[in-house]
């Protein structure tokens, strides 16, 4: 949804609106109370009343809001804040949409907030950008400040020696559950002349901005992830600079298979999913998409839904002439499962997660990290997936 400054206003509730706006002097003596919660055009002409130097930074929250109005950004805030060490699960469950969650966790936790975002970012990088490498020693890292200002200084040097920018780079350091240490890295990007509106005129001013590379590294799995642009070739040489500046070693550590997910598993009709009793995880396929006899012009998507108790077999069984498309001959592309993990809470968490050779859309909250434990001995994931 394209950003919209009155559709803030009209989702968040005026309780709230009402908290943020109350340091302003523009909005001292408001009524709010003469107000129902859709009457929002008296709250925006009081907005844009204020002077300049307090508007716009309003404009930026709000953006910033809108960012993660959505389920999403929603599970980002969530995990977010359990990497803090809060759990907001209960106060966010209560609310009534994305924009009231996102604006109550902007005014109660502002670093959670702020971490969420930074999440939210580097999730929304493409897949092509990813790169992950095993073999690492599976120990736990001693991170301290000085481990941060080597991986600063590493990253530094290494993009003014590639193409002469990242003269400044600020790294964040945060442990996320599953004994992930997460590094969120902003190198300096070229300085651009832009044009902006100043006091009513055009303007231009010099902007430098940055851009972002993320490293999650899993020891328990022994295993290094690196978002960054730039092509494997660049990916694979901040592998190298993080690992001698944060484990202080030179390491060869080898590239994660290139189809690190089975999907011939996905041909068996019978596939079950064996778990530890203690766990009570239920799983079913929900969905398959598949090349018969492995045609890219001929392919096949059936779903059971996710409020189904039948397995995309069954529906396949009933829509599919499995003569003439047999899955046992074909090339599964991607599987949807559905898990039911029980919480702390009374009602078990439902999961739909994806599947394909090279990708799992798992996240990394505890009931997904259970789930990811399982992929190996299911005989899903080649190893165990980090």
């Amino acid at each position: 949804m394209p950003y919209n400054p009155r559709t803030v206003l009209r989702q968040v509730p005026n309780l709230l609106l009402a908290r943020f706006f109350s340091p302003h002097a523009g909005f001292v003596g408001f009524d709010w109370g003469r107000l129902n919660e859709t009457q929002i055009e008296p709250i925006y002409e009081c907005w844009q009343r204020m002077p300049k130097a307090e508007k716009d930074p309003v404009s930026a929250v709000f953006l910033q809001v809108h960012a993660v109005a959505n389920p999403g950004g929603t599970s980002t805030l969530v995990a977010a804040a359990r990497d803090g060490g809060i759990d907001i699960r209960q106060q966010v469950s209560g609310m009534k949409n994305a924009y009231e969650r996102a604006f109550w966790c902007m005014l109660e936790h502002p670093d959670v907030f702020h971490n969420g975002r930074t999440l939210a970012h580097i999730d929304s990088m493409p897949q092509k950008s990813r790169e992950k490498w095993t073999g690492l020693p599976q120990e736990p890292v001693d991170v301290t400040a000085e481990t941060v200002v080597r991986l600063e200084g590493a990253i530094r040097e290494y993009y003014q020696r590639l193409d002469g920018r990242g003269e400044a780079c600020h790294v964040e350091y945060r442990r996320r559950s599953g004994a992930v240490d997460s590094f969120f890295a902003y190198p300096a990007d070229y300085v651009d002349d832009v044009e902006e509106y100043e006091d009513g005129k055009l303007v231009s001013k010099r902007r430098h901005g940055r851009f972002e590379i993320a490293f999650a590294l899993n020891n328990a799995a022994g295993a290094l992830e690196v978002c960054a642009e730039g092509g494997r070739q660049v990916r694979g040489e901040l592998c190298d600079l993080f690992l001698h500046a944060v484990l202080n070693e030179h390491l060869a550590p080898r590239p994660a298979g290139a189809t690190p997910y089975c999907m011939d598993v996905f041909k068996n009709r019978q596939l079950c999913f064996p778990t530890d009793p203690a766990d009570a995880i239920s799983m079913r396929v929900q969905g398959l998409r598949f090349q018969v006899n492995g045609s890219p012009d001929d392919v096949i998507a059936v779903d059971a839904g996710s409020r189904s108790r039948k397995s995309a077999y069954s529906v396949l069984d009933a829509v599919v002439d499995q003569q003439r498309a047999p899955l046992e001959t074909s090339t599964i592309m991607e599987a949807k499962l559905h898990a039911l993990v029980p919480t702390p809470r009374k009602r078990p968490r439902r999961i739909t997660f994806t599947v394909s050779s090279t990708t799992c859309s798992l996240g990394d909250s505890p009931e997904e990290e259970k789930l990811k434990s399982y992929l190996g001995s299911w005989g899903i994931g080649h190893e165990q997936c980090a």
